[in-house]
């Protein structure tokens, strides 16, 4: 059958988001636009959309710590050959030191492999 001669399914075939973190990279299994658009949605839940370029594979939210500063988390997309890596990079935009980018990480992580 065609799905046979196929081969195993490619991770963005499986209905399931599945997305992981090392440090400050986001790996997820999907091709760049359905990752961006994942990631669009996750940012949205953890705070506000600053910028957009789904072009350049770029994403900023703003993010604000619980009794810290507000945040700018940069967002840039790179393809590879099984899904999409998101690296991200996080600044204070106040005069306050930059926190950890780990709990931002991770919540958008929650975010992406919360069923749809």
């Amino acid at each position: 059958t065609a799905a046979e001669d196929r081969g195993p399914p490619r991770p963005w075939d499986i209905d399931a988001v599945e997305a992981c973190a090392d440090g400050d990279t986001i790996s997820i299994a999907a091709p760049p636009n359905e990752a961006y658009a994942l990631l669009l949605d996750a940012a949205a839940q953890i705070g506000g959309i600053g910028y957009v370029d789904r072009r350049l594979g770029i994403l900023e939210v703003i993010v604000r710590f619980e009794g810290g500063p507000s945040c700018s988390v940069l967002i840039t997309l790179q393809g590879r050959a099984f899904g999409t890596d998101a690296f991200c990079t996080m600044d204070s935009i106040e005069a306050a030191p930059t926190p950890s980018i780990r709990p931002v990480v991770d919540a958008l992580v929650e975010e992406l492999q919360r069923p749809s």
